[in-house]
């Protein structure tokens, strides 16, 4: 009985045991299978919570949907290639980043409180397309996450690796920027593998630029010991600057970066290792992605490099199967071409493989060159997904070739003709342009591909890239392909399946106004008003776990540089990413433009709230009504005129930064006086000071509805219907939106951040020069003055907000003030509808601060009056009208277009490119062609922008391209050619009687004309004027301009 009892216990504890075990290991199993995935994100954003999809029983789950790892080491399409299973999956998964102390306040750094952060942030994407104002704030030794797979921290590297000469060319790169660059290579490199960091300046114009590097270094120690600075002679670029630098660099392996990166942890013993292991292996890493306006850093996928028969680099995924096995996360990956900016290779083996070709020029074309002669000479690239390296991804090149020349087209030919054999005439089909370009003799670099018994091309794409398709591709072939690399599930962007988190109306305070499109729910490129709050689809915002607020689950709301507008949603954050906490008079802001949503302030308008009250645009207070053009109180009116009376200088003890507002606006005069002035309160007009005009109450249907920064709750007002959104100037916090979600009260708040579209309206100045028997004279009339027959001013002010002259005080010098202002301004350019009167009256004058972008359809509007006043200036000049009116009408359509180039660089016409491009009426083929057009016309306008081309130099240079005594058909050709030659003598004298200071502009003026002419003419038509024309050719439409200008 007792043996009995005891086998009876130990059954029990045995069972226990086996209970106790199975349970916990049931709860591990299930804690494993119910990991949410998480994607290494934005390190500034709140950390999203991604859309999961179910999925079948299979191996593993796929990773949820992320814009940033589309291909990470964990997600496969066709799951039956792996052999991963959940457990493997959670070991695998990319760790959670946090915010460091450096990123907790990012989303603040880039915000505009003042005139001078708006200033600086638009100057900084003027010069290098990203934002300074974020850059100059963040640390030099800022703290970034560590985005490689977990795997990488636990890989042994060897013990003898080489040391290694890091080579960075720059131009006129941000002083700010270069040093994080520079700095980041020193924190995060072992001491014992960095040889140097070789800096080449490539002959930078930026003042000061290599002088204050260069006593920085002196000054820094440990800068000092290290980093090497050189600068070249002439401006070399990209190509021959690191060619330069290669034969200085003394280490075993050279490391090509830019000048505007951030190394990760760890990334420089893949690559030295990779290398030290061939010396004919190229190594690159995985390049991350740090943010143009927000300098956020985040992960990039596992993906490769291809290209296509433009000679265009892509990434592309990669192959099915490549990472099959658990250690293929971490291994090497085959590319077939490198994207160019970051790599590491053998010193001596990049002597002997050839360097760079030297004969290419500036930039463009050399990284397929270098990855074609690699693999077919005997080397290869390697992506190592361990090696992390962050990349600032500017949106356009800020910088172009001296000569104006398209140095990417002839570099690509010097490619296709050494290295493509017979396949160069795939890429002459898709790329008719560069026929008849020249590119120079290539025979040194032909000789140097027999010297090293090179492959041939058929070679290189039979075992090295044989997923690229061919055009002589059959169907079964194509499909065949595509199907060889990873395909990711396609969604259309209107379809797309997204996680929402939350919805609503967004509300103007105090007003019964809600924020809905323009037009179509679907069109993109859609400004935004305010129409009465109803319950209906067009005015419901949904927000997904990304910060994205989409109207109606199709487009996103997106800050432009000056309006918001509805665009597809590109997932990257950004200009799409939109911060708000949810609460009751909290503003919903950008980060990447730096402002709030919001409202002008709007004085004469029925009010909808109980009191139809004003605001001090100074101080706050409550409005007496409108004084010198301003809404403001009896107080700062009487500051203001006493100041101006008695011609008052006052001085800030705090460099300008008080605080003016109802309390505390005696406590600082001079920031009183100058708010008063960024207000836009008149001069003039307390001169003339009568009784003030009583205000009205008008509806006005077209008042803007813009973004601003947030800088302190706005004053209730009240507002009306159809209002455009888009950027005003900091200095008031004006009207308020609430969000209504579902119907609940959130907020949005806004402030003015840009004066308006077009910058001050000014006349040409009127010059005439007789030269020989022939004269020719430029304007009997003044220019402005052509505008009258369609853009008459009268018309102007009513589409306008009217802030300029507003009151009977102004009302009797109001033509006397707008004359003296169009004889003294020194900036030329067009206003067109939907302006803000700020900047047309020149009351702050900063260069640029008038250039913004807007809707596509008032670009395409402006365009066709700039080509109207093009055909119309050259209608004025005696001596063209003198010639025949067959010559004429030859020489209009064989310059049109560079003539409207010319114009829209002379009233700065804003430029999009990505919003013309896709709202092209073009098939998508064209798209290329028409991105490089965009592009070109984006550069010639900021290039004569920052020439500071002025109104003589304009008329001369449209005079140049106008009189072509080369075209077909002329009845007198040496006439014509006559003329031009006059002009040529006109423009070189004129410049030679400017200053010291515009020595050598002569020259400069002339080598701007072949970037002009580069635009085509087709390009010009798709991008601007086939949306208002149709199909109709613009030669066609040149008689009927040219009639309608007759005088």
């Amino acid at each position: 009985m007792v043996s009995l009892n005891k086998s009876f216990l130990y059954g029990i504890g045995f069972a226990s045991i086996t209970w106790t075990i199975s349970l916990y290991l049931y709860w591990q199993l299930n804690k494993t299978n119910n990991v949410s995935l998480s994607s290494t994100h934005n390190p500034v954003n709140n950390l999203p919570q991604f859309y999961k999809q179910k999925l079948p029983e299979e191996n593993f789950r796929e990773q949820e949907k992320s814009n940033i790892f589309k291909d990470t080491v964990l997600k496969k399409p066709k799951f039956e290639n792996y052999i991963n299973s959940n457990k493997l999956m959670k070991e695998l998964e990319p760790k959670k980043i946090l915010k460091s102390k450096d990123e907790e306040v990012l989303d603040e750094l880039g915000m505009v409180r003042t005139i001078e952060d708006k200033e600086l942030r638009d100057e900084g994407y003027k010069l290098y397309s990203f934002n300074v104002l974020v850059s100059n704030k963040l640390s030099f030794h800022r703290q970034i996450p560590d985005t490689r797979n977990k795997l990488c921290k636990d890989v042994i590297y060897s013990t003898s690796l080489p040391t290694a000469s890091i080579i960075i060319c720059f131009y006129n790169e941000h002083f700010a920027t270069l040093l994080r660059t520079i700095y980041s290579i020193m924190d995060r490199t072992p001491e014992n593998l960095l040889k140097e960091i070789i800096l080449i300046d490539d002959f930078s114009d930026v003042p000061n630029l290599h002088s204050n590097l260069s006593n920085f270094f002196n000054q820094n120690l440990d800068l000092k010991e290290k980093v090497r600075l050189f600068k070249t002679d002439a401006r070399e670029g990209l190509i021959r600057a690191r060619m330069f630098g290669a034969n200085k660099a003394t280490g075993k392996v050279l490391i090509f970066l830019d000048s505007h990166i951030e190394v990760n942890i760890d990334w420089v013993q893949p690559l030295l290792n990779r290398v030290h292991e061939n010396r004919s292996n190229i190594a690159i890493p995985v390049i991350d992605i740090v943010n143009a306006d927000t300098f956020s850093y985040s992960a990039s996928p596992l993906v490769r490099g291809g290209f296509n028969w433009g000679l265009h680099f892509k990434w592309e995924n990669l192959p099915v199967g490549t990472l099959a096995k658990t250690e293929d996360f971490i291994k090497p990956i085959k590319s077939p071409t490198m994207a160019g900016g970051l790599f590491a290779i053998d010193r001596e083996y990049f002597m002997h493989l050839g360097e760079y070709d030297a004969g290419m020029d500036i930039w463009g074309g050399e990284n397929l060159e270098i990855s074609f002669r690699t693999w077919m000479c005997g080397g290869r690239l390697d992506i190592l997904p361990c090696s992390r390296v962050g990349h600032v991804f500017r949106k356009r090149r800020p910088y172009g070739s001296p000569d104006g020349k398209d140095t990417m087209t002839r570099n690509s030919l010097r490619v296709a003709s050494v290295w493509m054999d017979g396949y160069k005439e795939y890429f002459l089909k898709q790329r008719p342009d560069a026929v008849n370009v020249k590119y120079g003799d290539v025979t040194d670099r032909m000789h140097l591909r027999q010297r090293l018994k090179c492959n041939d091309f058929n070679w290189y794409l039979k075992h090295v890239y044989p997923e690229l398709t061919l055009p002589s591709d059959t169907d079964v072939r194509l499909r065949n392909k595509w199907s060889a690399l990873e395909q990711d599930k396609f969604q259309p962007w209107h379809s797309r399946k997204r996680n929402y988190i939350d919805n609503y109306q967004l509300r103007l305070t105090n007003t019964t106004l809600c924020v809905q499109s323009s037009k179509d729910v679907k069109s993109k490129g859609s400004s935004l008003i305010l129409k009465p709050c109803v319950k209906g689809k067009h005015q419901v915002w949904y927000q997904t776990d990304r910060n994205e607020l989409v109207l109606q689950q199709l487009l996103c709301l997106q800050s432009g540089q000056s309006f918001p507008y509805l665009y597809k949603c590109h997932e990257m954050g950004g200009n799409q990413e939109w911060k708000h906490t949810g609460e009751f008079n909290t503003p919903i802001y950008n980060m990447a433009a730096g402002t709030c949503i919001g409202v002008d302030e709007m004085d004469e308008c029925i009010s909808s709230s109980p009191k139809n009250e004003s605001f001090c645009k100074v101080c706050g207070d409550k409005a007496s009504g409108k004084h010198y053009g301003v809404a403001s109180c009896d107080g700062c009116r009487g500051f203001f005129k006493r100041s101006i009376r008695r011609n008052l200088e006052y001085v800030c003890k705090e460099n300008g930064h008080c605080i003016v507002d109802v309390t505390r606006r005696n406590q600082c005069q001079a920031c009183r006086f100058k708010k008063c002035l960024q207000v836009n309160m008149k001069r003039d007009a307390v001169q003339h000071e009568r009784a003030p005009r009583a205000s009205q109450t008008s509806l006005h249907h077209h008042y803007p509805l813009n973004l601003g920064p947030r800088l302190r709750n706005c004053h209730g007002s009240s507002f009306f219907s159809g209002i455009p959104l888009h950027i005003q100037t900091p200095s008031l916090m004006d009207h308020n939106l609430s969000v209504i979600p579902g119907i609940s009260t959130n907020y949005l708040q806004h402030s003015v951040l840009f004066p308006g579209m077009f910058g001050n309206y000014t006349k040409n100045s009127i010059f005439a020069n007789t030269l020989g028997s022939s004269s020719l004279h430029y304007g009997h009339k003044q220019e402005h003055l052509l505008l009258n027959d369609n853009i008459h001013m009268k018309h102007l002010r009513n589409t306008v907000k009217e802030d300029e002259v507003t009151s009977s005080e102004e009302a009797s010098v109001k033509n006397d003030v707008e004359e003296r202002h169009f004889s003294t301004t020194t900036r030329n350019r067009l206003e067109l509808p939907i302006l803000a009167e700020s900047c047309r009256t020149g009351s702050r004058t900063v260069e640029g601060s008038c250039l913004s972008l807007f809707p596509a359809e008032n670009v395409y509007e402006s365009a066709a009056k700039l080509l109207f006043l093009a055909v119309k200036w050259a209608r004025t000049i005696p001596s063209f009208l003198q010639l025949s009116y067959r010559d004429q009408s030859i020489l209009l359509e064989e310059s049109w277009s560079e003539l409207f180039v010319l114009t829209a660089a002379q009233w700065t016409l804003p430029i999009d490119e990505a919003l013309l491009v896709n709202n092209a009426m073009a098939p998508s083929s064209r798209h290329i062609s028409l991105e490089e057009d965009a592009r070109r016309l984006h550069e010639i306008i900021a290039r004569l922008n920052v020439l500071r081309v002025d109104h003589t130099e304009h008329a001369c240079l449209k005079a140049l391209v106008l009189f072509k005594s080369e075209s077909r058909g002329l009845c007198e050709p040496n006439h014509v050619e006559l003329l031009q030659d006059q002009t040529h003598v006109m423009l070189h004298e004129y410049c030679s009687q400017k200053q010291s200071s515009y020595k050598g502009r002569f020259g400069k003026l002339l080598l701007a004309l072949p970037a002009v002419q580069a635009i085509t003419r087709r390009g010009l038509e798709e991008l601007l004027f086939r949306q208002t024309v149709g199909d109709v050719g613009i030669d066609r439409l040149l008689g009927e301009m040219s009639k309608a200008t007759h005088t």
